[in-house]
């Protein structure tokens, strides 16, 4: 298998409620949307789960590795203003970008002439042409999450991955299947709660397009090592959100997202969206690393 391993938790909300599913979660997520970089929302900035950090900052002296795996222990980092290049969704040369590849798997979310369609009803292989084409005439909305990259594509794990020094010590690699990939959807495409499986680490670089990006937080950490978890969180919103807070931010181009392993998270594409991506291990997070590894194995969701 080429590309993510997500675990999903949340299978039971319909497609006709989607649009309004998220719109419930609007109303629970603590703003941490930009405003020209500047946020919103009353949260003190220790307690908010995501730090913010403009690129120079990032890269200047004020934030050393030191600083940086600090953050990482108890806080997902979205840097902002990086450098980045400009693609366009609708171009295909742009979009050749993803490789060589002739054929790619989707799955169709939604398609306008059969409002009943049910999330993962329809998987299907098809070319970028084809995809290009979809987007032009808004006739479906597809979602492509599993587009294996080479790691030169893929977003560095600025500073944070520590997974070289235990390779050097056992003197192997860890597996790479899987660990640099792309994600592409059409405005409306979504993934319901789910986890990134195997206890990894979460690097999204957006290319084209935003991305809402909701993250779950237990109120109390104890939550997280249940072996209910799954039936914790498969259940509506207004059942879960006593026991949970919801954070949410808007990824665009300029952004580098790092989110910490055994994140809950859901994912609404606001505008057509490319995203490069990758995956890797840091000794800041090894508690989350190992529950995200544990309900890996034991939840029997994973596609």
């Amino acid at each position: 298998m080429t590309g993510r391993l997500l675990l999903i938790l949340h299978q039971s909300v319909r497609m006709s409620l989607v649009l309004k599913f998220f719109e419930k979660l609007s109303t629970l997520s603590t703003s941490l949307q930009p405003v020209m970089g500047v946020l919103k929302g009353g949260l003190a900035p220790e307690e908010h789960a995501v730090e913010v950090v403009q690129y120079q900052d990032w890269i200047s002296k004020e934030f050393p590795p030191a600083r940086r795996q600090t953050i990482f222990h108890s806080r997902s980092i979205l840097i902002r203003n990086a450098p980045h290049n400009i693609y366009n969704f609708n171009s295909l040369s742009d979009m050749e970008v993803l490789g060589e590849e002739t054929l790619y798997n989707f799955a169709l979310l939604k398609n306008r002439n059969s409002p009943s369609s049910h999330p993962n009803d329809s998987h299907f292989k098809a070319t970028l042409e084809e995809l290009i084409k979809s987007v032009e005439l808004r006739q479906a909305i597809i979602n492509c999450l599993n587009i294996s990259i080479p790691s030169t594509k893929a977003p560095g794990c600025q500073g944070l991955a520590t997974q070289a020094e235990a390779e050097g010590y056992i003197r192997e690699r860890v597996d790479q299947e899987g660990m640099y990939w792309a994600i592409a959807g059409q405005k409306g495409a979504y993934s319901l709660l789910h986890m990134d499986a195997n206890g990894l680490c979460t690097v999204v670089e957006p290319m084209t397009g935003q991305k809402y990006w909701v993250i779950v937080r237990p109120k109390d950490d104890v939550i997280m090592s249940s072996i209910d978890l799954m039936d914790i969180l498969n259940v509506e919103l207004e059942d879960i959100s006593p026991f949970w807070n919801f954070y949410a931010v808007i990824i665009q181009p300029g952004d580098i997202f790092i989110m910490r392993p055994a994140t809950p998270h859901y994912v609404m594409t606001v505008e057509d969206s490319l995203c490069f991506g990758s995956h890797c291990y840091s000794s800041q997070t090894l508690t989350q690393t190992a529950l995200g590894i544990y309900h890996t194995l034991t939840t029997g969701g994973l596609i």
